[in-house]
């Protein structure tokens, strides 16, 4: 409740959607780092959830938005978090079917 309470307290009333991405940006990429050094585990999407919500953004901030404002000081320990995992293709699966069907 601290926490929502803050982060409205810095909306300008004037501020754009980028600026207010920005800061979502950064307040994300804080409370992972605080989370890390803590040695606790982290719901991204629920924190880019509550960070867009409190912060009243339309929409949520991208993963390469979040990516792009970490401190490089804290890249090494922050970006095996982020990295999209790879995922099977429509075409790996038709390649699969195809070949093991016959």
């Amino acid at each position: 409740m601290i926490l929502i309470k803050s982060l409205q307290s810095l909306i300008a009333p004037e501020s754009s959607q980028a600026e207010l991405m920005v800061r979502a940006c950064s307040e994300i990429v804080s409370q992972l780092v605080t989370a890390i050094q803590a040695g606790k585990d982290v719901n991204l999407n629920g924190l880019k959830g509550r960070v867009a919500q409190e912060l009243r953004l339309k929409h949520q901030p991208r993963l390469v938005d979040i990516i792009a404002a970490i401190p490089e000081e804290h890249k090494a320990s922050l970006l095996p978090l982020l990295r999209a995992k790879p995922i099977r293709t429509a075409s790996g699966v038709f390649f699969f079917f195809f070949f093991f069907s016959f």
